[in-house]
Order: C-alpha cells, then structure tokens, then sequence
C-alpha cells in the first residue's frame, strides 16, 4: 500500500482552510448561515457556480474572485497529483506485466 504523499496532505489541508476561512468571511460580511457560506465556497472552488448564492457587497465580490483563482488552481492541482499517481501505478504494474511475458 503507497503512502499518501505530504504534497497531496499539505493541499487537503490548506483546501480545507480556505473553505473554513472563506465560511467564516462570508458569514460575517454578507450575513449568510454557515452551511450557505461553505456552500458558496465549495461551488466557487470547484467551478460549478450555481448561482444559489450571489455576494452584494464590493468586497465580498473582489474576495471571491481572489477564491476562485486560488481555490480553482488548487483543487487542479490536486486533481493533477492524485491523477499523476493512478497513472504512475498503472505504468508500474504493466511494466511488471511486461516483465513476466519475457
């Protein structure tokens, strides 16, 4: 069994800190509950952008941009990791396959 790497720790961790600190700004600058602030936070970060929820105030709209460009660029980059991994496992066990045909 492979061991998850700190790369990939370290990006759930701060991925989780941004959706907690996102909630806790959204809760406090535009009134919404914390569920509809985490809520927002992971729709923006996964670009889904439903829509449910639409900041009103200039600060709240420049913050979740800033989000969305970190936010996006890490959930990718996660993405990129964990993909990077199935295929280096793949790659790995047909080399093992290749290895016993000969």
């Amino acid at each position: 069994m492979r061991r998850i790497s700190p790369a990939v720790k370290n990006l759930v961790t701060s991925i989780v800190c941004l959706v907690f600190i996102s909630s806790v700004f959204y809760h406090y600058t535009e009134g919404w509950s914390w569920i509809d602030s985490a809520y927002a936070t992971i729709l923006t970060i996964t670009t889904v952008g439903h829509s449910t929820l639409i900041p009103s105030m200039v600060a709240t709209k420049i913050y979740t941009a800033i989000i969305a460009f970190i936010g996006i660029a890490m959930v990718l980059t996660l993405f990129g990791i964990v993909s990077s991994h199935y295929v280096n496992i793949v790659t790995d066990e047909e080399k093992k396959f290749l290895r016993k045909r000969r």
